[in-house]
């Protein structure tokens, strides 16, 4: 059985490690270990690679590691509670190679499905433990996401579901934000103060989230006070 998985992920340790956390979980719920080894190989033949190949997965083809990741994800988000596969999803947004804060996917998430606080931690600690997701519990938490799941991410979500989400996280960051006054007279306002943004990921990508949801074509930015932070026209005035 164990040479069985070896062939058929390619030896990959992305995808042995995704394997054997969807084992793991199984057998948590009280699956024996060779059942849940053996549902886990035959999802990845069936919807794998070694579907067309009885060979197994060659882990320096892209094709069939992307076919093999794919088979191996969507058995995992399987285990995931009502919504947790388009919340998995909506992850896809963020920035490729980037700490996301927790923080910051909590508030997405509270736009996207009204999910409370509580209920995002127990959904990441879930991500997490599937290996869908890294989380580093420092400066607040950090979410991360291997480049190979992300791509499925926003493959799933296409190109209208990345809009999509991009305005939602736009919406999650400026129901947080205070009022902005006039710059000056005459001149074009912002409703919402900007500058006052500390975290650092939405600073770095103030522009490109605005910009990928396509949601206002007077979307701009500029500098404040010499800095690094963003002031960004307000979508909705006109």
């Amino acid at each position: 059985m164990v040479t069985d998985v070896l062939a058929l992920t390619g030896r990959w340790p992305l995808l042995l490690r995704l394997v054997n956390r969807l084992v793991d979980r199984k057998v948590r719920l009280g699956v024996p270990v060779g059942d849940a080894m053996r549902a886990a190989s035959q999802r990845l033949r069936d919807a794998g690679p070694s579907a067309t190949d009885t060979a197994g997965m060659d882990a320096a083809i892209a094709a069939q590691r992307e076919e093999a990741v794919e088979a191996t994800i969507e058995a995992a988000v399987d285990l995931l509670p009502p919504g947790g596969r388009d919340r998995y999803r909506e992850l896809g947004v963020f920035a490729e190679d980037e700490a996301v804060p927790v923080t910051l996917v909590c508030q997405l998430w509270h736009t996207t499905a009204s999910l409370p606080t509580d209920r995002s931690h127990e959904l990441l600690t879930e991500l997490a433990e599937l290996a869908l997701i890294t989380v580093d519990p420092s400066n607040g938490g950090r979410l991360g996401l291997h480049d190979v799941h992300r791509d499925y991410l926003r493959r799933a979500l296409s190109p209208a579901g990345l809009a999509r989400v991009n305005a939602y996280l736009l919406d999650s960051v400026i129901a947080g934000l205070p009022t902005a006054a006039p710059l000056a007279v005459g001149t074009l306002g912002l409703r919402h103060a900007w500058w006052d943004i500390d975290d650092g990921y939405v600073l770095d990508h103030a522009v490109e989230h605005p910009v990928a949801s396509r949601a206002s074509s007077a979307a701009m930015a500029g500098t404040v006070a010499g800095s690094r932070k963003s002031a960004l026209v307000d979508a909705t005035q006109a």
